[in-house]
């Protein structure tokens, strides 16, 4: 007889055997017995990712096993393709029922919304949200609807800065108290769960359920006045949420997070002296790409960039297209000279008056690994290459829209004999003329990026090399968080 603990240690590697995130190994391997149900249980509701309103509306008929859930992705959620109408989807996904899902995660950890969320989500969701004791990771991606942005701030203005701790005796429950929590319950989307959206939020096949369900969605839509953050909120993406308020909700939410990590605030209307509300001990990551509200001499930004010393990211890339970015050569120049060594990732496209003698300024110590100084038109060839030639980790470039080197191709192939790089973003117009392979190095096209990759570097996937968007999720990402993150 093999001893349970090898059984169980064999058990964890059925997640391994379904690479399409299906869970069907694990669930058929919850049917053996109780120990193997009690076991593998978990490890099927740790990650929830739902694309469909089909999907959404069973697990509204299954929230008694949402305690399980960690990290809740809503954000591919799309009633496209499904077979449901817009006006059928919408019958089930609304603020009621998902105020009611969200408080069905007592063990939240990490929750993603997308823009399909955008009209959806009011105060009494975001309260719920907030009231998750260990959400370490909240992602609103694209979320720009007036219907949000308004909710936003009403929840901001609510917002006190102790913390509440919720206990798991708030979840609310799809089973009676007379349910034996011992009797397996398995997660099965093709069992006879109806997709009607008449018969799931409040209602219920069974009679002795009715009364609990009716208890949990006259609780869910209860919104208290007060407002409080989970302590353990680190990480936070904000990536094109353009209509928030930079007063009402920016200031008051940066301010009140103490131990940000990872912060995304990409596209939203967010202000240099706004920056210094966000306390610079643990921020590792920081995205303020395509923020137009940035300014450098009056507010002071190389100076307040300073002040995170443990960044490993940082993205200050501008749209060309809009008159790139608002930094002086003087501020530039005092931005580059200070580069801590710790910094592995910099994109400064846009970056109009970026010249030679800040590339020269970066220190000799410096550690990065990706570097992108696309549409930096004041740019030498010659400063490129001495500074790649001084930066032995340095295995990803994006020169797309830097004349002297997109210029001919002669120019192109000096900068691809550096035996460090191992990917080279160029721009589209370059990618259309170029053959398949070139001298070794073979072309790649990924959304609206378009990529050089050596064919004996270590980058598998070029296209997946440096993100636009931070990952707050550390699981697979969805679809439309690869599209934000790598496409666009």
């Amino acid at each position: 007889m093999v001893p349970v603990e090898l059984q169980l240690l064999v058990l964890d590697q059925l997640y391994f055997l379904d690479s399409d995130n299906s869970h069907r190994s694990l669930t058929n391997g919850t049917l053996v017995c109780r120990s193997y149900h009690a076991h593998l249980q978990p490890k099927i509701y740790h990650t929830l990712s739902v694309s469909s309103p089909q999907r959404y509306n069973r697990l509204l008929q299954q929230l008694y096993n949402m305690k399980l859930v960690k990290c809740l992705d809503l954000s591919a959620y799309t009633s496209m393709g499904s077979g449901w109408t817009d006006a059928k989807a919408k019958t089930v996904i609304n603020a009621e029922s998902l105020a009611l899902l969200i408080r069905s995660c007592s063990q939240l950890e990490t929750l993603l919304l997308g823009d399909a969320f955008g009209n959806i989500i009011d105060s009494s969701v975001l309260s719920f949200i907030f009231s998750r004791p260990k959400l370490s990771g909240l992602d609103l991606v694209a979320c720009s609807s007036p219907m949000f942005a308004k909710s936003m701030a009403v929840t901001m203005g609510n917002l006190q800065t102790a913390s509440n701790q919720v206990s798991e005796s708030d979840e609310p429950r799809a089973y009676s108290s007379g349910t034996d929590p011992s009797v397996p319950q398995h997660l099965d989307e093709d069992s006879a769960i109806s997709d009607d959206p008449t018969k799931s939020l409040c209602s219920s096949p069974s009679s002795s359920r009715r009364g609990s369900w009716d208890v949990a969605c006259s609780s869910a839509i209860t919104n208290d006045d007060v407002v409080t953050l989970p302590p353990s909120l680190d990480n936070l993406s904000l990536h094109m949420c353009s209509s928030l308020s930079e007063s009402s909700v920016l200031v008051p939410l940066l301010s009140s997070l103490s131990a940000l990590n990872k912060v995304d605030l990409s596209h939203t209307k967010i202000t240099t002296s706004t920056l210094w509300n966000i306390a610079p001990d643990a921020l590792t990551e920081l995205s303020l790409r395509y923020c137009r509200g940035l300014t450098c001499c009056n507010a002071g930004l190389p100076y307040l960039l300073a002040r995170f010393q443990k960044l490993t990211y940082l993205n200050l890339a501008m749209d060309p297209n809009l008159g790139g970015s608002r930094f002086c050569e003087s501020c530039l120049a005092h931005l580059m000279s200070n580069i801590t060594p710790q910094l592995k990732t910099l994109d400064i496209s846009g970056s109009f008056e970026l010249n030679d003698v800040h590339l020269n300024a970066i220190p000799q110590n410096h550690q990065l690994e990706k570097l992108s100084i696309a549409h930096c038109r004041g740019i030498t060839l010659e400063a490129v290459l001495k500074l790649i030639k001084r930066s032995p980790r340095l295995s990803y470039i994006n020169v797309a829209g830097v004349t002297s080197v997109e210029m001919t191709l002669p120019s192109l192939m000096r900068l691809l004999e550096s035996q460090s790089l191992a990917v080279t973003e160029i721009s589209d117009q370059v990618c259309n003329v170029l053959p398949s392979t070139v001298c070794g190095w073979q072309k790649s096209r990924h959304g609206r990026r378009c990529y050089l990759y050596s064919a004996t570097g270590s980058a598998a996937k070029p296209e997946l090399t440096h993100p636009y968007k931070l990952s707050i999720a550390s699981d697979t990402l969805s679809p439309l968080a690869k599209y934000w993150s790598f496409a666009v």
